[in-house]
C-alpha cells in the first residue's frame, strides 16, 4: 500500500514539474530575460525616485484616483442592493429548488464574466466615462456578494426562523426576523471586502474608457 502512494506522488510531482515548465516555455521567458530583470527594475526605481508628485497634480491625477474610488463605492453598492434580495431565493434553507437553482446559476455565469468585458459591453449604451466602469463593477460584484451572501444564509441558527414560523408569520416575516439580523454582519463584512477589490478593478477599467486612474495608465505606457 505504501508503495502504491509513493507512485502516486511521484506521479504527482512529474505532472506538476511538466506543466510548470510547459507554462514558462508559453511564456518565452530566456535566461537573458531573467537575468537582466533585477537591473531593469533598479532602473525603473531609480526614475521613480524622487516622484514628480507636482506634475502629477497638473496633470490631474488626484482627481482620477477619486473618481476611481467613486466608481469601486457605487458599484458596490449596486452589487450590495441587488445581491441579497437574491441571495434569499438562492440559498438551500430558504427558497424551493425551483426558484433557488436558476438564481445559483446566475451567479455562477456573472462570475465567469470578468468586470473588463462587461465594460466593454456596457461602453456602447452607456458611453465612454466613470457610469460604464461603475455598472461593470456592480453587475460582477452582484455574482460574488450573491455567492457569499447564500452561503451566509445557508449557515444560519434554524431556530428563529422556526420560532416565527410558529407564530404564523409568513416567509418575508422569517426572512426579515428569522435570517437577517443573523446574517447582516457577516454579509456587511463581505462588502467591505468586495469594495477594496473593485478599488483594484475600477483602476483596470479605466484602461478601456471606463473612467478613474486607469486613463492615466494608459497615457503613460503610450508616453513609454
Amino acid at each position: 500500500m505504501a508503495p502504491r502512494r509513493a507512485g502516486r506522488r511521484w506521479t504527482l510531482v512529474v505532472v506538476v514539474a511538466v506543466a510548470v515548465a510547459w507554462s514558462i516555455s508559453g511564456l518565452e521567458v530566456t535566461m537573458d530575460r531573467l537575468l537582466g530583470a533585477p537591473g531593469d527594475a533598479w532602473d525603473v526605481f531609480r526614475r521613480m525616485v524622487p516622484p514628480a508628485f507636482g506634475e502629477a497634480v497638473d496633470r490631474g491625477v488626484p482627481g482620477k484616483v477619486l473618481e476611481s474610488v467613486h466608481i469601486a463605492w457605487v458599484g458596490t453598492l449596486i452589487g450590495a442592493v441587488l445581491s441579497l434580495p437574491l441571495a434569499f431565493l438562492a440559498a438551500g434553507n430558504v427558497a424551493p429548488a425551483w426558484i433557488r437553482t436558476p438564481v445559483r446559476q446566475l451567479f455562477n455565469v456573472i462570475r465567469a464574466v470578468p468586470e473588463l468585458i462587461l465594460a466593454v459591453i456596457l461602453i456602447p449604451i452607456t458611453g465612454l466615462g466613470p457610469w460604464a466602469g461603475a455598472l461593470a463593477i456592480g453587475v460582477h460584484s452582484v455574482g460574488t456578494l450573491g455567492k457569499w451572501a447564500t452561503e451566509a444564509i445557508e449557515g444560519v441558527d434554524p431556530g428563529p426562523l422556526e420560532a416565527v414560523a410558529a407564530t404564523g408569520g409568513r416567509w418575508v416575516s422569517g426572512m426579515r426576523w428569522g435570517v437577517l439580523p443573523q446574517v447582516l454582519p457577516v454579509v456587511t463584512s463581505q462588502w467591505l471586502f468586495r469594495f477594496e477589490i473593485n478599488v483594484r478593478a475600477s483602476a483596470v477599467l479605466g484602461m478601456i474608457g471606463a473612467g478613474g486612474v486607469g486613463s492615466e495608465l494608459v497615457s503613460q505606457l503610450v508616453f513609454r
